[in-house]
C-alpha cells in the first residue's frame, strides 16, 4: 500500500505541473484571441483542467494517508462540526442522521483531517449508491472486541459507521472494494480511491475497516479505531 501511495504521489505531481503548463498556454492564447467562439472553447478546455486538478487532489490525499499526523481525537464533535457539510453534500433528496453514543468518551488516536475525509468518502459514496431518496445514517460509538477478528485486534474502538439505504454490494465488489483503484462508478465518475482511504486510515489508527452489505438493502461501512 506504501508503493502504491507513492507512486500514485508522483503520478500527481507530475501531472498538476503538465495541467500548470496547459493553463498558462491557455491564458496566453486568450490575450492574443478575441473571437467569442475561441474563447467560449478556451472555457470549457479549462473547466476540463479544473477537473484533472480535483482528481489529482483526491489522488494526493490517498498518498498522503500513508502519512498520518496523529493525536487525540475527539470523534463527537468532529462528527458534529462535519454535519452542516455533510447535509448539502448529500443534498434535499436524501434524509441524513447523525448520532453519537452518550456518556462515554469518544477520543481515538487518529489524523482528524484523514478521518473527515474518509467520513466524507462514505457519505458520498452513500448518496451515491442510493440515486434518488432514502436515508444515510452516521453513527459513532464505542464497541469492545474480546477476540481478534482478522486485522483487527482484540481491544476497545471508536467505530464511525456510515449506514445507507442504497443498492449493496455484490460479494464480488465487497472482496475488492478496499482495492486502490477499484470502482464499479462510470468513467469519469469515480476515482476508485475513496474507500482505499478509508482502509488506510483505519489500519494506520491501529484499526480496520468493514463492510456489511445486502443487495437490494444497502451496505454499512464501518471505520474501528484504537480507542483513547
Amino acid at each position: 500500500m506504501e508503493a502504491v501511495g507513492q507512486l500514485a504521489a508522483t503520478m500527481a505531481h507530475d501531472f498538476n505541473n503538465i495541467l500548470a503548463s496547459v493553463v498558462g498556454y491557455m491564458y496566453l492564447m486568450r490575450r492574443k484571441v478575441d473571437d467569442p467562439a475561441l474563447l467560449a472553447l478556451s472555457d470549457k478546455a479549462l473547466s476540463v483542467v479544473d477537473r484533472g486538478r480535483r482528481l489529482t487532489s483526491r489522488v494526493l490525499a490517498f498518498a498522503r494517508s500513508d502519512d498520518l499526523v496523529t493525536a487525540a481525537v475527539d470523534v463527537r464533535a468532529l462528527l458534529h462540526g462535519m454535519e452542516d457539510w455533510l447535509r448539502q453534500t448529500v443534498g434535499g433528496a436524501v434524509t441524513l442522521t447523525v448520532a453519537a453514543d452518550e456518556g462515554v468518551d469518544l477520543v481515538a488516536t487518529t489524523d482528524a483531517s484523514q478521518l473527515e475525509l474518509a467520513i466524507l468518502n462514505l457519505v458520498i459514496n452513500a448518496r451515491d449508491a442510493i440515486n434518488g431518496t432514502g436515508s444515510i445514517g452516521l453513527h459513532a460509538g464505542v464497541q469492545r472486541r474480546e477476540t481478534a477478528d482478522g486485522d483487527l485486534p482484540a481491544g476497545d474502538y471508536v467505530v464511525v459507521s456510515v449506514k445507507d439505504s442504497g443498492s449493496g454490494m455484490t460479494p464480488d465488489v465487497v472482496a475488492r472494494a478496499f482495492d486502490p483503484f477499484f470502482t464499479t462508478k462510470p468513467v469519469g465518475q469515480g476515482t476508485g480511491l475513496g474507500l482505499a482511504q478509508v482502509g488506510n486510515v483505519a489500519r494506520l489508527s491501529r484499526g480496520a475497516a468493514r463492510i456489511n452489505t445486502v443487495e437490494g438493502e444497502g451496505t454499512t461501512v464501518s471505520i474501528w479505531l484504537a480507542w483513547g
